[in-house]
């Protein structure tokens, strides 16, 4: 089952990324998944923090209660992270109104 294969602490981390990707290349069908990608916003490892929040954008408006999870990502250490969950929470609209200073403030 694919949320296994996201939250699963044996599953090696590229397994884990590429699921994600898949899910969010999938899009607004991934939805039941949504919650499972928001675990994996808290992986140790940046690409798979990346790739859960890249996912979480593409299936949109129901991620909208795993966006102050995103936002939390907006402080992360790693630039890559950081930018794609200032992207996120733009493109899941309703939720990225909270988050606008905070994003305003990284983008300069």
């Amino acid at each position: 089952e694919l949320a296994k294969l996201l939250t699963a602490t044996n599953v090696p981390v590229p397994l884990r990324c590429a699921v994600a990707q898949t899910l969010g290349q999938i899009g607004e069908a991934a939805a039941p998944f949504a919650a499972d990608l928001a675990k994996l916003l808290v992986d140790s490892d940046d690409g798979a923090r990346r790739a859960a929040a890249w996912a979480l954008g593409q299936i949109g408006e129901t991620a909208v209660p795993f966006s102050a999870d995103v936002a939390k990502l907006l402080t992360d250490t790693n630039e890559g992270v950081r930018r794609t969950a200032a992207q996120t929470l733009g493109q899941i609209e309703e939720a990225s109104a909270p988050f606008a200073a905070d994003v305003a403030k990284r983008a300069s």
